[in-house]
């Protein structure tokens, strides 16, 4: 995934033309649930399963969940996630039927098919920004 709309670069990342549906959506807080040791993975794929065409949910987590976008990507989802602050993930999801899987997502999406859930569940990615400074990223449009 892209940081600011590059590969490294301060440019402004452009959010996604349905991002202004998405943000009247309330959150699904997970990071209460992550830090007490559980694992959210079911509970939010029963949440994108009740999600209908065209619709969004959102997601509030303590990293950017690149493992949790893949498999979303892979059931019809597009997805925009902020860093809002330390330990503070807004990532916004929208059923779209079409994106184009996460190219350039954190972990990797195998050949011909969807990426499976690792071990740890969502367990967090590298995704800090050492300037501490908001980071947008896309997934397919």
């Amino acid at each position: 995934m892209r940081q600011n709309g590059s590969a490294g670069g301060d440019e402004s990342c452009e959010p996604p033309r349905w991002l202004g549906e998405a943000l009247h959506v309330e959150p699904f807080d997970v990071r209460s649930l992550l830090a007490s040791g559980g694992d959210p993975f079911f509970i939010l794929m029963e949440r994108a399963a009740n999600v209908d065409f065209g619709r969004t949910f959102t997601v509030d987590a303590p990293f950017n969940p690149a493992p949790l976008r893949v498999v979303l990507a892979g059931q019809g989802f597009s997805s925009y996630g902020c860093k809002l602050a330390e330990g503070h993930w807004r990532v916004y999801f929208r059923r779209d039927g079409g994106p184009e899987r996460e190219r350039e997502a954190e972990v990797g999406v195998p050949p011909g098919g969807d990426a499976s859930r690792s071990e740890a569940g969502m367990a967090a990615s590298s995704s800090a920004n050492s300037s501490g400074q908001s980071r947008c990223l896309p997934s397919g449009r």
